[in-house]
């Protein structure tokens, strides 16, 4: 690990794709207890991002693993609109260690600019209305540390397993780019697997990780309409399953 390591306010090790898409899906698996000085650390799979929105607003949508100091390993999701503060909801108060979980965010079939988060085969968000978002955003697949404002090391490791994205059908994650800080990187395991580890006591060698079933990839469902909680009509789906 180098000096640096926490030095930016935001450090990420993950991959990015270079082309929109409508979904995007990976296993996430907490690989060892983080260690957290300052801020959180998370590992996550999204869309969107700073000054992504109409007219360069912020405007995204992620959902993942979590931890702040002295806090339970969660999963959330995060939805962030224009001209409004980023919405952050726990779907999940406590995640153990080597526990897998298949998260998903995907644009709704046949409902552009629509949006669900999904977690282990289910949708776990209302529908989400992200303006101009449609075959406008590359996926992301990262770990990440904010270190809180103060220069911290913070420590994880994650692993990431069968990351597919959606454009028509459901894919591999192809011609990606890595995304690389200061002291944290990713380690390839195989070809669908990878691990992100990053702080200065993250462990350098790892037992083999537990294996994950393959599952088939689901065809878009039809569509149909729902009404919401303040009584504007949504769209949502019969099913999406997002492996």
């Amino acid at each position: 690990m180098t000096a640096r390591c926490g030095v930016a306010a935001y450090s990420y090790a993950g991959m990015a794709g270079r082309q929109p898409v409508r979904g995007v899906a990976a296993t996430l698996q907490l690989r060892a207890q983080p260690t957290v000085e300052h801020g959180h650390v998370a590992a996550w799979v999204g869309v969107g991002g700073v000054g992504m929105g109409p007219a360069g607003t912020d405007e995204w949508l992620q959902i993942g693993l979590a931890a702040m100091p002295g806090s339970n390993n969660v999963l959330y999701y995060e939805v962030a609109r224009p001209h409004a503060a980023p919405r952050y909801m726990e779907v999940r108060k406590r995640v153990a260690i080597s526990e897998t979980h298949r998260v998903a965010v995907i644009e709704m079939h046949r409902h552009a600019n629509w949006w669900r988060v999904w977690l282990d085969d289910a949708p776990v968000s209302p529908p989400i209305f992200l303006p101009t978002s449609h075959d406008r955003w590359p996926p992301v697949a990262t770990s990440e540390s904010w270190n809180g404002g103060v220069v911290s090391c913070n420590a994880f490791t994650y692993r990431f397993a069968r990351v597919r994205v959606r454009h028509g059908a459901w894919g591999p994650l192809a011609n990606a780019y890595s995304l690389n800080a200061p002291g944290y990187r990713l380690v390839r395991l195989s070809k669908a697997n990878v691990l992100a580890i990053g702080g200065s006591s993250a462990p350098e060698t790892l037992p083999p990780p537990a294996p994950v079933e393959p599952t088939p990839d689901p065809a878009p469902a039809p569509a149909v309409p729902t009404t919401t909680d303040a009584g504007s009509t949504a769209p949502t789906e019969l099913t999406n399953s997002p492996n």
